[in-house]
């Protein structure tokens, strides 16, 4: 009956609903937009469904992770590709006599997988940053069909021009100094719809949406306090910039962040949590303004500071490792509060990084639980 609501997918629980009305025929192509780090589900389809991805300032590995029952047949293109590649049909074996009795060809039905669904996912890989859409086509000949798609991406790419009266070559910029958070991805039950809430004394400054996050397990999120934005980590790394406007000059802060999957076990994992001290400096391998790395004071000529010597005399220059977690793995659920103390006076040799004055604080009224650190950290790591 058309304009009654149905649920089209019952086997996920990131159901959609549609219109039935708008339930698609054989000689319908719908075309959609997916970004990255979004799931699609589609519980019932025939036909063929175009999604279409902006990978823009994107290199590196793309990768379709699909659980697919009736078999469907996907096609890609990148903009810049002279033609689309057939990745083929994918789903179980279970349909393959329904998709011969429809006439499709057996030799199109080799890479299906034993039994009724196919878990697995597609790889591609994109060496420009240039503007450029993918295309991806899927063609649904059986009716009823059931598939999930989450597309994953590299971090997006940045590139600044530096400004007019920018440090000479190496040299930090003392106006640009702060803080920043490093730390790799780990296990999420929900990647594509984590998202992290992050405070400054009580105050949520900023909510990292799951399409900003791109919960990718074993890539590397950075994240600035800062209102200089758009600039890389020293090397090309991607940055995620975020408001520092709320810091109180000459007292400790308060800065903790949460996890959220939208799932009732809210579980996730990341790798060991660094809090660097870090400025803007002049690359001249890039030609662009770019936030330093306290491991790499060697590789960028100590930084202006001119030599070994120079750095260890500051006592605590910048950049340095302010905080470091002890544990290498750390779990977060419930979307339970962690945090530790940031001291924004780099006028002084004072420790900059501190853990919470108790296990458990109160602060505007939510719980947030010490970040388990070795705080107060000088040192560094040439390389």
């Amino acid at each position: 009956m058309a304009g009654e609501v149905e649920k089209i997918n019952v086997r996920s629980p990131y159901y959609l609903t549609v219109d039935s009305s708008d339930v698609p025929t054989e000689t319908e192509a719908i075309t959609e937009s997916l970004g990255c780090g979004q799931q699609i589900n589609v519980g019932e389809d025939v036909g063929t469904r175009i999604y279409e991805v902006d990978v823009t300032n994107r290199s590196g590995a793309f990768r379709i992770n699909y659980t697919i029952y009736r078999p469907i047949k996907i096609t890609y293109q990148l903009t810049e590709d002279a033609s689309p590649t057939v990745v083929g049909y994918r789903g179980g074996d279970d349909y393959e006599g329904d998709l011969l009795a429809l006439g499709v060809d057996s030799s199109e039905l080799t890479n299906l997988a034993s039994g009724e669904f196919d878990n697995s996912y597609i790889e591609i890989t994109r060496t420009s940053d240039e503007a450029s859409t993918l295309t991806i086509t899927v063609e649904a000949p059986l009716e009823s069909d059931d598939y999930t798609l989450l597309m994953q991406c590299p971090d997006e790419t940045t590139i600044e021009t530096p400004e007019v009266g920018t440090p000479s070559d190496y040299e930090l910029d003392a106006n640009t100094y702060t803080m920043l958070m490093n730390f790799t991805l780990g296990y999420s039950d929900s990647p594509s719809t984590t998202s992290m809430n992050i405070y400054i004394n009580g105050v949520l400054i900023d909510t990292l949406s799951p399409a900003v996050l791109n919960w990718t397990v074993g890539q590397r999120r950075r994240i600035v306090f800062s209102i200089e934005d758009g600039y890389n980590y020293a090397g090309g790394g991607s940055v995620i910039t975020v408001p520092n406007s709320e810091f109180i000059n000459n007292k400790y802060n308060d800065v903790h962040f949460s996890f959220s999957t939208g799932t009732t076990n809210n579980s996730v994992n990341t790798g060991q949590i660094n809090v660097e001290l870090t400025g803007l400096f002049q690359n001249p391998s890039s030609g662009n303004l770019e936030w330093a790395d306290p491991t790499k004071y060697i590789t960028y000529n100590y930084y202006g500071y001119g030599s070994l010597s120079a750095v260890q005399a500051v006592g605590r220059p910048v950049p340095v490792v302010g905080g470091q977690s002890i544990y290498k793995s750390l779990n977060f659920s419930s979307q339970t509060q962690q945090g530790f103390t940031f001291h924004p006076d780099f006028t002084t040799t004072q420790i900059q990084v501190s853990i919470l004055s108790s296990y458990e604080k109160i602060i505007n009224n939510e719980t947030v639980r010490r970040l388990d650190m070795y705080a107060g950290l000088s040192y560094y790591s040439l390389g």
